[in-house]
């Protein structure tokens, strides 16, 4: 798949850089600063070094990608921050930080709908864009590329969890702004609790036992090794996307802008379909490692009953009823 990728960006290179002179490519190029939580080494890391090699041949090294790894321009509410005002050009995010700039967008992230199939997701993606597009520009930002983060499944420590109330006495938590996380949690009577993605390994098995999260972020953020249980039911679609400034991409020269978006669009692709791919996989090599947990009929039903209840909390009041209508129920 990197191979592949490689040859799409080397493709789109050959358009502008192999005709760039050389008084042009000695210039100091422009640095777009793009801040991420992923680690240089992982899966998103390797598909956003080959896109940083990628431009850099497309625009004769007029163009440079510099990435902020694993958190250190903050986190995802942190680096929508700095995208306001200015310290980053950009942001590789899950949809915790590209919903700073649209809400709308979350209604990928609704429990209970996708079922583990991502055509449902694709497609209710491509019918949000109407809705996104405008509140991206009114924000004066870009969604330059989608991609995913896998298809999150309940894991627990010392426990089994089979339907929602396993969870009550294993401390659930929300990430910071997860507006339907939280719903979750009020909504299944337990103290609401946020915790953020970097508190998470450190509190994991005392303050925090169980975990609503893609297999591949579980193994890439070393909380696999600390699990003991996984449920086999798909809860949800983890989305994310490439946000730009929009000041400081229309700011720059024609076939710069041209360059750089463009290149967003094949990476937001090839992540896509990496992601996809590894997180079934890690799925896989979880389920060799822990105890599987098959949850009853009984159990998928009162899922659904409180995936429906919060879906009624959030819908309208905080993610526009239009962008829930487009899902799939």
């Amino acid at each position: 798949m990197l191979r592949r990728f490689l040859m799409m960006l080397a493709s789109l290179a050959v358009v502008v850089g192999v005709l760039m002179p050389a008084s042009a490519r000695a210039e100091d190029p422009v640095k777009i600063k793009i801040g991420t939580l992923a680690p240089k080494f992982s899966p998103w890391g390797q598909v956003f070094t080959v896109w940083q090699k990628g431009i850099k041949e497309r625009t004769g090294g007029k163009l440079e990608l510099e990435f902020f790894w694993n958190g250190t321009q903050g986190d995802e509410i942190g680096m929508a921050g700095k995208l306001r005002n200015g310290q980053l050009d950009g942001a590789a995010l899950t949809a915790t930080g590209v919903s700073q700039f649209s809400k709308s967008i979350l209604a990928l992230q609704l429990p209970g709908y996708s079922g583990g199939n991502w055509a449902k997701v694709d497609a209710a993606r491509d019918a949000l864009k109407a809705i996104i597009e405008p509140e991206f520009a009114a924000q004066k930002m870009i969604l330059a590329g989608t991609g995913d983060v896998g298809l999150a499944h309940v894991m627990s420590i010392g426990k089994a969890v089979k339907g929602p109330a396993d969870m009550k006495d294993l401390s659930p938590f929300h990430l910071p702004n997860d507006i339907i996380g939280k719903a979750f949690l009020v909504k299944l009577g337990v103290p609401v609790q946020t915790v953020g993605v970097p508190e998470i390994l450190p509190k994991l098995g005392t303050a925090v036992k169980v975990l609503n999260t893609p297999s591949l972020a579980a193994e890439q953020l070393q909380w696999s090794s600390k699990l003991t249980h996984v449920n086999t039911m798909v809860t949800g679609a983890g989305v994310g996307g490439l946000v730009f400034a929009a000041d400081k991409i229309n700011g720059l020269p024609a076939d710069l802008k041209s360059a750089l978006l463009e290149t967003a669009g094949v990476a937001g692709k090839g992540l896509t379909a990496r992601i996809r791919k590894e997180d079934a996989a890690a799925y896989d090599r979880l389920k060799k490692k822990l105890e599987v947990v098959e949850p009853s009929a009984a159990d998928l039903a009162a899922w659904q009953s409180i995936f429906a209840q919060v879906r009624a909390e959030v819908c309208g009041p905080s993610i526009k009823a239009e962008a829930c209508a487009v899902i799939p129920k």
